[in-house]
């Protein structure tokens, strides 16, 4: 007699999550990029370190989805979860990542504007006031106020 596996159907995962992932560390990029040329400190080893760790960050995404088709396949009835019930480890790891990217890219926001740390929506962060005693501001662009 031949021996047969079943394996328990799973639920489809989308990849929206992955997608948004992609969006939002994108986004902390181009953003990142304005802010070094606007500061006048846009460094290659800086930016080579970011590119490394934004991949991590698309790494732990594509773990994640890994995982939740892995415990998809697995029978957790001990617990109370059927079999093919995947558990939303994607979505948690999303909504974490986009947080800390939001968070960065916020910061950047700040640093290119620092007008916008106290005012508007700005105000709502809490912490993203402009520091009172930096000193530091965007170098003149286009000649000089003279």
């Amino acid at each position: 007699m031949p021996i047969t596996l079943e394996a328990p159907l799973i639920e489809p995962i989308s990849a929206v999550p992955f997608l948004i992932v992609c969006v939002f560390v994108a986004f902390d990029v181009i953003v990142g990029l304005c802010k070094a040329f606007a500061t006048h400190s846009y460094e290659s080893t800086k930016m080579r370190s970011g590119l490394w760790h934004k991949s991590a960050i698309i790494g732990v995404t594509i773990l994640a989805y890994a995982l939740q088709i892995v415990t998809a396949m697995m029978d957790f009835s001990v617990v109370g979860i059927e079999a093919g019930t995947s558990v939303p480890i994607t979505l948690a790891v999303t909504a974490y990542i986009v947080l800390m990217e939001v968070g960065s890219i916020l910061e950047s926001i700040v640093t290119i504007n620092p007008e916008l740390g106290g005012r508007g929506l700005m105000r709502h962060f809490g912490g993203w006031a402009p520091d009172p005693d930096a000193t530091t501001e965007l170098p003149a662009v286009g000649g000089t106020d003279e």
